[in-house]
């Protein structure tokens, strides 16, 4: 396990509040290296994806999120995300294009039937994301 060898550690969250993690240390000599397996590895990666998203979008269109308090804005990708996932959204570039339409189109996103349609083709396969964004009203 990850915290196996870490007897303390801290951080803060999103909403500035602290939280205290307490490992089993296993071994008290000298520092051990911390091995990872695919599954952590992985919720690792995840976890960062919208940071990153966050980060590619401060650098190239700014205009999306600039008025927008920086922790509803983490949130806003959150949810983006969760329904990318659900529409079978892997591909960097399609979360990313995904976000970014969550951005300019809001509450749309997820109540115009217009665009539930073109993400149902996307789900089923019929089309890629990349056609089905050509047709968004």
């Amino acid at each position: 396990m990850l915290t196996d060898e870490v007897a303390y550690w801290w951080y803060w969250d999103r909403i500035g509040e602290m939280h205290e993690v307490r490992g089993e240390t296993k071994h008290v000599s000298g520092l051990q290296s911390i091995q990872l397996n695919q599954n952590q590895v992985d919720d690792l990666v995840e976890a960062s994806v919208p940071d990153h998203i966050l980060y590619y979008l401060s650098l190239n269109q700014p205009q999306l999120i600039d008025k927008i308090d920086p922790f509803e804005r983490y949130e806003i990708v959150r949810k983006a995300l969760a329904q990318a996932r659900d529409v079978r959204l892997t591909q960097m570039r399609d979360l990313v294009n995904f976000v970014c339409l969550s951005f300019i189109y809001r509450e749309k996103m997820y109540f115009c039937k217009e665009i539930s349609n073109l993400l149902e083709t996307v789900r089923s396969g019929r089309v890629t994301f990349s056609e089905a964004i050509k047709d968004f009203p």
